[in-house]
C-alpha cells in the first residue's frame, strides 16, 4: 500500500485556545495506521515558551443499539520551545477500526497552543501509511 496524505495544511492556534481538530476521518473504510507530522519551526523559547499539546481520539467502542460511541484520548504529546529538529512525527497508531459509517465515529487529530506567543503558525499533515 502506497503512504498517502489524508490532511494537510498550515494554520494558527492562539494561545490558551481549547484543542483545535485537524483532521476528523470517520466510518470503517478509514481503518489503517496514521502518522500526525508537525512543522514545529516556528516555535519561540524564551521567559515563555511556545507549548503546542497534540491529542489523537479513536472511537474504542460503537454501540449499534444505542447509537453511541467511545471516543477516547489515546495519545497525546506536548512539544515546547525552539526546536532543533523542527519536525516532530507521532508514533504511528492503528486508527478507525471500531468506527461505523456515521460522521460521529472514527478518530481526530487535535492540537492546541498552551503557552507563549500569542497565534504562532505551523504546517501539518496525518498521513495513512499502512
Amino acid at each position: 500500500m502506497a503512504i498517502s496524505i489524508v490532511a494537510s495544511g498550515t494554520t494558527s492556534v492562539a494561545t490558551g485556545a481549547t484543542y483545535t481538530s485537524l483532521c476528523h476521518a470517520s466510518g470503517t473504510t478509514n481503518g489503517g495506521v496514521y502518522q500526525f507530522w508537525l512543522d514545529l519551526k516556528n516555535m519561540r523559547s524564551g521567559s515563555t515558551p511556545d507549548q503546542f499539546d497534540v491529542k489523537i481520539d479513536e472511537c474504542v467502542y460503537w454501540d449499534a443499539s444505542t447509537w453511541s460511541s467511545g471516543e477516547q484520548t489515546v495519545f497525546i504529546a506536548s512539544v515546547s520551545g525552539s526546536q532543533s529538529e523542527p519536525t516532530w512525527v507521532s508514533p504511528s497508531l492503528i486508527l478507525g477500526v471500531a468506527g461505523s459509517t456515521t460522521a460521529d465515529e472514527g478518530f481526530t487529530f487535535y492540537i492546541r497552543q498552551s503557552a507563549g506567543s500569542n497565534s504562532t503558525s505551523f504546517g501539518y499533515s496525518v498521513r495513512k501509511v499502512a
